[in-house]
């Protein structure tokens, strides 16, 4: 899955990427505004690997 670079809402610049995180089965993505400062987080699912419908088995 490709993500184009986001823009703020605020004043439409570009978001700086920040990094990103795992939280169960999702990926987190954090930017912030290159002009304001004002930051976002993009959250993208995760497909079980090993068939376990249980999310919190990717923390074990």
């Amino acid at each position: 899955m490709e993500i184009s670079k986001p823009y703020c809402e605020k004043c439409h610049s570009k978001l700086l990427f920040l990094g990103s995180y795992s939280y169960g089965f999702k990926r987190i993505l954090s930017w912030q505004c290159e002009t304001c400062g004002e930051e976002y987080e993009i959250i993208l699912e995760k497909e079980h690997t090993n068939g376990c419908s249980i999310c919190a088995c990717s923390m074990l």
